[in-house]
């Protein structure tokens, strides 16, 4: 995808280093929060583009020269033509970093913290069914279910949609038919 397809997305720059999250960004989300106005994002626009998106960027742009791929941030105003929620500004600033092959890398910082996640939105029915095959083989599956167990221990989350029943073709009573879900 180039920047000319999506204007969103640029591509990696490598003009400043991410220095971590620093007490102001989040306190800048926590009066956010409390003063959804224009008159607090225009006096602080500057706190916000230096402390919140400016390290965010930064981050998912050393990110992105580490796995290759482009950078997109989203905007923080609230479109309330299409939305219920009719706040001006999103209490969240949120980015991905799309890398040329493999999963994308989703970042959001808020004043509850910063929440990272990886991974295939939706699979294609070939990629989903290789999965599947992966996870019920006899060599390929019990590693991928220890990784999914470690993860889960490590304190990450793996979500997702699920079947509720198995899907047709694989045994219902497989040890595995629940590991890192196969019946996604």
């Amino acid at each position: 995808m180039t920047p000319a397809a999506n204007p969103g997305s640029r591509p990696v720059s490598t003009k400043t280093s991410f220095g971590g999250f620093d007490r102001e960004a989040f306190e800048w989300f926590a009066r956010l929060e409390r003063d959804d106005s224009k008159s607090y994002f225009t006096t602080t626009r500057e706190r916000f583009k230096t402390h919140v998106r400016g390290a965010l960027d930064a981050m998912l742009d050393e990110l992105a020269n580490t796995f290759g791929g482009q950078v997109k941030m989203f905007r923080q105003h609230r479109d309330v033509r299409f939305s219920a929620d009719k706040s001006s500004y999103k209490a969240i600033t949120y980015g991905t970093e799309i890398p040329s092959t493999g999963a994308g890398l989703y970042a959001q910082l808020s004043a509850r913290g910063l929440y990272a996640g990886t991974g295939e939105y939706r699979l294609a029915r070939d990629q989903l069914e290789r999965y599947r095959d992966a996870l019920l083989d006899e060599r390929a599956g019990p590693p991928l279910a220890q990784a999914a167990r470690a993860a889960e221990q490590a304190g990450l989350e793996l979500a997702g949609e699920t079947l509720s029943t198995t899907p047709s073709g694989y045994p219902r009573e497989h040890p595995r038919i629940n590991s890192c879900d196969a019946r996604r």
